[in-house]
């Protein structure tokens, strides 16, 4: 083994390599997410743009009950069809965040091996957000039935917003922002850290979640449109790009999304 082989398989955590830099966007192991999430974005463009458009984005009418809003929302979107939404949503939203991590982790692996690297640690991560997506469908659609069935869809929009606003400030937010911007990637033999690369991307995927959970959520209940939610991708994947994080700036940014959703959401006459 070289020095450089020797280097590449340390145990000691480095920060991620900037996305900026020529020599890791040229990297075709990178090229991975960049192609899920294009094709994520594909699909739900077309899924948008069918009968019914979709689900996440589309809140429901006043309802007599709150059980009575449930059931419209099930029928008009059954459970089966909202979780293949979100787990669409997740590939085109969420997969760009992974990208400094993974360019951590192909730097660490021989060149032969980054491939298969890089994708188990993707699935791993997406893995994830897809089993987080039954509760946030059951919350969402459990705080649309009380905004239909109080008439009132904006004021719990709003709410959801303002803890989505607040978590920015949080310990557990900061800390796994911290996380994520320092990763300490698989390490050992080549061949270990392929077959540890899908729970190096679990445990990146839980860190995201803490992150950007509350966010995604609140876009959820507010019912936010495709452009709203590339904005927000955008916003947070710069977060990722910062050396150090800002609770402020970071709350400037989704807060301006939020609160265009929270437009979005106010019923028309």
């Amino acid at each position: 083994m070289t020095a450089t082989d020797a280097r590449s398989v340390s145990e000691t955590s480095v920060r991620s390599p900037s996305l900026l830099n020529g020599a890791v966007l040229a990297n075709p192991a990178i090229g991975g997410p960049l192609l899920v999430s294009a094709s994520g974005w594909v699909v739900l463009i077309l899924w948008s743009r069918a009968e019914g458009g979709l689900a996440l984005c589309t809140t429901p009418g006043p309802s007599a009950s709150f059980m009575t809003s449930v059931r419209e929302q099930m029928y008009l979107a059954p459970p089966v069809r909202q979780i293949a939404e979100w787990g669409v949503m997740s590939m085109a939203m969420m997969a760009p965040l992974a990208l400094p991590a993974l360019a951590q982790l192909a730097a660490r692996c021989y060149r032969t091996l980054r491939l298969p690297a890089i994708l188990l640690a993707l699935a791993g991560y997406l893995a994830v957000w897809c089993v987080i997506g039954l509760p946030a469908i059951v919350l969402t659609v459990a705080a649309r039935a009380v905004g239909s069935t109080l008439d009132r869809p904006v004021v719990v929009a709003l709410l959801a917003g303002m803890a989505a606003l607040a978590w920015c400030w949080t310990r557990i937010r900061i800390k796994a922002q911290r996380r994520c911007h320092v990763v300490p990637a698989p390490c050992g033999s080549p061949t270990r850290i392929v077959a540890v690369s899908g729970l190096f991307g679990m445990r990146l995927g839980l860190t995201c979640i803490a992150i950007c959970g509350p966010a995604m959520l609140a876009l959820s209940i507010a019912g936010a449109g495709l452009p709203l939610m590339l904005a927000m991708t955008h916003i947070l994947l710069a977060e990722r790009l910062v050396p150090d994080p800002r609770p402020a700036r970071s709350g400037l940014g989704i807060g301006i999304v939020l609160l265009a959703a929270l437009i979005g959401s106010i019923p028309t006459a």
